[in-house]
This record gives structure tokens, sequence and C-alpha cells, in this order.
């Protein structure tokens, strides 16, 4: 294609309603003689349309095949207290470290209103003399907010109670709160006394003008006691129950294994739990993730109320196992007209202990397997590494596993994604069942590498008939670590591949890095078929549809029959932790029929989303002139952000003197933002999506049109 060294201006525009096209306005030419009306030729148009497969039809435009696996930790956490041991020849004297958060805060929700503000409270209370010291420090709030009151409250986590004592600011540092007063000097209310302060019944709330009700909370106990926060949710019920929008809950347990003394509170939204259960509509049970148990404990309406419920020992605290909450083993289950069995389900997560939840799949099995329909799975691991303790449970659908192997059809294998590893620990069917299994204390736990389970060197996987080697799989994965799975292509390399080595050529490449530490070394594994590659990488620098340099060279460990085929890196590190949250990092792999890349994938988490489409005369409204022209475009976008990055690259066709615009349909032009020329018939912009709900209906589309001679 001709190139021109003038300057084009491009234009990118998002939509406000209805379907985006891009129009070029064309200058008209005109003689200053009258003379017959000569036809000018009509200009060149193409079009492509940004939008998942299902939302085109025929069009030529599909979403990448890539994303985050379905993992992750249960939202289940130990309340961040601690308590500091500054003075330890002064035993009656105790230090507490509280940090305030707003997802502590009970009854209101704190708006968006200065989500960056922090505090830290230092409180310290001396047994013997019930003398309270303590400061709060608050840190990052907006210019157009104020704090205005801080206090100590009575009452436990998931409560609210009555006003104890204040704190002042320190007129010398406005940003310091302090307090010193006496527990006998308190005002005369229900839990101003050092019992309720040792139980863990006292919190410290901050309030703002943005939130007058309070904005930051934070439990104020000691380190005999035990606090844990869970969020209810139905995916946890087993089975997984698929709530109606809005049906949620949260519950909080403070427990004092020294004295047996509990207590739990739990609100819920969106729903009005089962009141007629015989002994109330939310209990704490015995069992571990993906385990029903037995009620141990009740709780019941406070004060009439609907949604919220609260419980505290009981004649039956006796049979309460309290070891076995220290190590995950409960759960509070809500009831409903709707799921008599539960509607929302939360495992309670003690300070020390982790729970990761795994959807098992076909897709993960290596080498990929293509599952029947309704053939799934889930898995939770139960871990403490301190304890070294460990308990796995699974449950799957859709088919008996292979109940013959010699160690049980189920196992925790160590190995990353994209790579098949040893069994570590095998687990059994609970009972006569031939879904649901569990692991069992084995002699194995003890060569069970916890630091490899953290880093998501770990697997579940189940084995069926069909499938001897595995028919699910599922990556065990915590909150800080993620892995993308995609699939390499060669339409997505740039440019794409028109002659690839072979009618099948294709890939699947896994990336499991830590999401907020970049200086955990990466683990990438690749595994091409059709071809034989010469070199595999992950790439730098390179949204959807552009080329970077090599950022980690992959090695390969192919077996001695299939040259060629599997590459891993343990080794490397990534150049941008955001640019890879970003989605510009990629795989490719090399061949000597194509140097520069045979296949490629985009590396996209869950909060990414690409599109590709091919521009074609056949797709401009009405239908352009016929031409050779064509272009493939590629549009990335943060879902979180609602932000975007697009690109275009154009062949056998020059735009250069018009200029590339959107608008919607049938209307004028709208230009929202410059599509800026690069170079060699390359253009890209970036930017803020208009309506994200409007791109993800298909309802973008990129159009370039060349001018009128």
């Amino acid at each position: 294609m001709q190139h021109f060294s003038t300057r084009k201006t491009l234009k990118l525009a998002g939509l406000v309603t209805g379907a985006i096209a891009l129009n070029a306005c064309s200058d008209s030419n005109s003689d200053s003689q009258v003379q017959a009306p000569i036809a000018e030729p009509k200009p060149a148009s193409i079009r492509g349309v940004y939008a998942a497969p299902s939302a085109t039809g025929a069009l030529r435009t599909g979403q990448l095949p890539s994303s985050s696996l379905p993992a992750s930790s249960l939202p289940a956490m130990a309340l961040p207290t601690e308590e500091l041991d500054e003075t330890p020849s002064v035993s009656e004297l105790r230090t507490l470290s509280v940090l305030l958060e707003a997802q502590q805060q009970v009854g209101n929700v704190p708006t968006t209103t200065n989500p960056a503000l922090t505090a830290l409270a230092v409180l310290k209370v001396n047994e013997l003399t019930g003398a309270i010291n303590g400061t709060v420090t608050v840190d990052n709030i907006s210019s157009d907010d104020e704090v205005t009151m801080v206090h100590i409250h009575s009452g436990f986590a998931g409560e609210n109670g009555p006003v104890l004592a204040g704190f002042n600011k320190i007129s010398e540092n406005p940003t310091v709160f302090a307090i010193n007063t006496e527990i006998d000097a308190l005002a005369s209310l229900p839990g101003n006394d050092l019992e309720t302060f040792l139980d863990g019944g006292w919190y410290i709330n901050l309030h703002t003008n943005s939130n007058p009700s309070g904005h930051l909370r934070g439990q104020v106990f000691t380190q005999e006691i035990s606090v844990s926060r869970t969020k209810l949710q139905g995916q946890q019920e087993n089975p997984a129950v698929t709530n109606a929008e809005g049906v949620s809950g949260v519950g909080y347990v403070t427990v004092n294994p020294d004295e047996s003394e509990i207590v739990a509170n739990v609100s819920v939204e969106g729903f009005v739990p089962f009141l007629d259960a015989a002994i109330g509509p939310v209990h704490l049970h015995n069992g571990f993730a993906g385990q029903n148990g037995s009620v141990f404990l009740p709780l019941f309406p406070v004060d009439g109320s609907e949604t919220s419920f609260r419980g505290t020992e009981t004649d039956i605290i006796d049979s309460i196992d309290f070891a076995r909450i220290a190590q995950g083993g409960t759960y509070i289950n809500v009831h409903s007209a709707e799921n008599g069995s539960g509607e929302v389900r939360g495992q309670i997560v003690p300070k020390g202990v982790t729970v990761a939840r795994t959807e098992l799949q076909g897709q993960q099995e290596n080498p990929a397997v293509i599952n029947a329909s309704g053939v799934s799975g889930v898995g939770y691991l139960t871990i403490n590494p301190s304890a070294e303790t460990l308990v796995a449970k699974v449950s799957v659908e859709g088919f008996v596993p292979f109940l013959d192997a010699p160690i049980g059809p189920v196992h925790l294998h160590s190995g990353f994604a994209g790579t098949n590893g040893p069994v570590l620990l095998p687990l059994f069917p609970v009972g006569d069942s031939e879904t649901s299994f569990s692991s069992t204390e084995a002699d194995a736990i003890a060569d069970i590498d916890f630091e490899q389970i953290a880093k998501g060197g770990t697997y579940i996987n189940v084995h069926s008939a069909a499938n001897g080697s595995g028919e699910v799989r599922g990556q065990v994965l915590t909150n800080q670590v993620a892995v993308v799975r995609t699939e390499l292509q060669t339409q997505q390399t740039v440019p794409a591949v028109t002659t690839p080595s072979s009618q099948n050529v294709g890939g699947v490449g896994y990336l499991t890095f830590d999401k907020q530490d970049p200086s955990f070394t990466p683990v990438a594994n690749v595994t091409v078929s059709g071809f034989e590659s010469s070199a595999v990488h992950v790439h730098r620098g390179g949204v959807a549809g552009v080329a970077g340099p090599v950022q980690i060279a992959l090695t390969d460990v192919s077996p001695s029959d299939a040259p060629g085929t599997v590459f891993s890196a343990t080794a490397g590190e990534i150049f941008s932790l955001q640019g890879l949250l970003n989605g510009v990092y990629y795989f490719n792999a090399h061949s000597a029929a194509n140097p520069a890349g045979e296949i490629r994938g985009q590396i996209l988490t869950n909060d990414l989303v690409a599109f590709k489409t091919q521009l074609t005369g056949a797709q401009v409204l009405p239908e352009a002139n016929p031409s050779q022209a064509t272009g493939i475009s590629y549009i990335t976008v943060n879902l979180n952000t609602e932000t975007f990055n697009a690109n275009l690259q154009v062949e056998n066709f020059d735009p250069a003197p018009a200029f590339v615009s959107v608008n919607v349909a049938g209307d004028t032009n709208r230009v929202f933002t410059e599509l800026a020329d690069r170079d060699n018939g390359f253009f890209s912009t970036s930017g803020q999506v208009n309506s994200l709900q409007g791109l993800l209906n298909g309802g973008y589309s990129i159009q370039a049109n060349e001018q009128a001679p």
C-alpha cells in the first residue's frame, strides 16, 4: 500500500445509544468552468464490530479466549487486630494495635467518598488500675471531608452498641486523636467493664462528615480472642445455590476458647430467612468448606428483626469443638423459604487459615478434555501452614469418578497450571457416595510443601472411566495468586499468519503470578500442537494487536518423541505488574515457517476483555464500494475502570487523506477521541468507554473510509 507522510486525523467515539460506526467526511472537488458533470468514483470503506460472537452473528469478530482460572480464597478473614507485647515486665498492661476498616461497619455501608481514608489505633488498658490510654491516627483524608468524632463503643463484632468514651483531637497534630480515662470513669452503660473488654466486646468507630454514622471501625480484642468475618454466598452452599440478585449476607464469630465462650452475629440482605425452622433460621454448623455438618449453635432474630441474628453460648456449648473452629471447620448457614437447606453460607476462617475454592474443568486438564454436557466439579482446600494441616473436599456432577484407581479416584497433585505432577494426597468417597470425596489424616501430609500451595503450585484432579488421566481439574489458588489461561492462535499474531505450518496448529498457555507482589517469580507453561516450535516467549508492552519485546524466554521441556511442543519457565520477572494487569503481555510461539510468530495468545485477567474484528466493505451500512481493502482492529477494555485501548491495521487501502471517526449509525459524526497515525497503516487510541454495556452488546464498531479522489 502507498503510505503518505501527510498527518492523518483519526477519531474514535463512544456509544451513547444504538450502534457506533466510523465514517469519513470527504471534501468535494469543484471546477470553476461549466462542464458536463463527471461521475466521481465512490470512496472505499471498511467496517468491523467489536463484540462477542453471539452479539454479531456472522460478522468476523470475537472475544479473545483468555481469562483467569475460576479459583480463589473464600471471602473470609480474621480481623486485623494484634496484641503488642511492648512491656513484658508489666503483665497487666494490654497494648492493642487496631486497624480500622470500612468493611467492619454494621448497618451502614460507607459511600465512595474518601475511599483512601485509613486509621490505626493503639489502645493500652491496664487490667490492674483500669487506666485506658490510646491514640487514633488518621491518614489520607480528603480535603473536602473531616473527622467529626472518634469513640470506643460496647459491642461485639457484627453488632452496634453504645458509646463508652471519646477521643479528642490533639491540637498540635490534627490527624491524631487521644483518650486518657479509666474504666470506672466511663458512662454507666452495659459493657463498660474489664470483662467485656477481655471478651472482645469493644470496638472503635471513626465518624466523618461524609459518613456521620461511622466511616471506619475496628474491633478491639486481646490475643486470647479470635474474631472472624465471612461473606455469605450461595456458591458456598453444598451443593451451590444460584441466588437472586441482591441476596447476600455477612457473619462475625467471636471465640474465647479459654472461657468456652462464643458470640455470633449475622446480617442478610435481599431476602427474609425462613423463620419457621425448628431451632432458628440461622445456624453455626460443624463442617469444613465443601462439607455439610450438624448444627451446634442456633442464632435468633435481634429485637424482632428479619435480617439481623445473634447467637451466644447456650446449654449445648459443651458440645462445641473449639479446636475444630480454630482449624476452619465451622460455617454459618442461613435458610430461606426458596432454599430450605441453605440460601447463603460462609465458612469461618480464623487467623492462620486459608480456604481456597476452585471450579473443576476439563479445559484445565493437560492436555485439555472436552467434557460432556453437565460434567463439572468444585473443590475446597482448607490450609493451615503453621499447624501443617490440610483438609480437602471435592464434589462432582454429571459423571461417576473412576473408583478403581489404586489410591482413590480424586487426588491433590503437585504442579503449576499447564503441567502434570505427582499425587500429594488422595481423597476417598464420603460414605457410599459416588460424587463426594474427602481427604483423611494421612502420612503423606508431612510431604506437602505448603509454600508451593501458597504460590499456586497444586491442583485437584478427578479421574473417570472415559478419561483415565483426568476428567476435570482445578488449580488451587489463594486471592493473592492468579493464573491466566489463554489459547494461542494464528489470527492473533501481528501481522496475522496466513500460511500456518499446518491446518491444525494451536496452543494453550498458562501464566501463574502474584497479583500484589511484582518480585514474585512468575511461572509460565505453554503446550503447542500441530507444529514444532523453535522458541516460545512471554512478551511485554504489546496490547492485543501490537507487538512488543521478549520478557521471559521459556525452555523446551518436550518429551523426546515430540520435540518443540512443551515449554516452561520458572525463572524470570514481570517487567510491570500493572502492565500485566492491563493486558500488555502475551505468549508468542515461533516456528521455522513463521519466525516472527506462528501462534500468539494475549494474557488477560478477568478484569479485562479484548475483542478482535476484521474490517470489510460488506459490513458497511449501506454496503460500500467493492474493494480489496481490509483491516484488523483490536480493542482491550478494563471492566473495572471502563477504559480502553484500540488499534487498527489496514491493508490494500490508504485512509491518509481522510479521517476516521465514530458516529451513531445514521447520524452525523460524533468525535470522541483521536485515533492517532502510528506508522504504515497502523492507528491507535485509548480513553474512557462511554457505554460499557453498549460495547459488550456489540454497539461499538470501527470504520475506515477512503477519501474520494
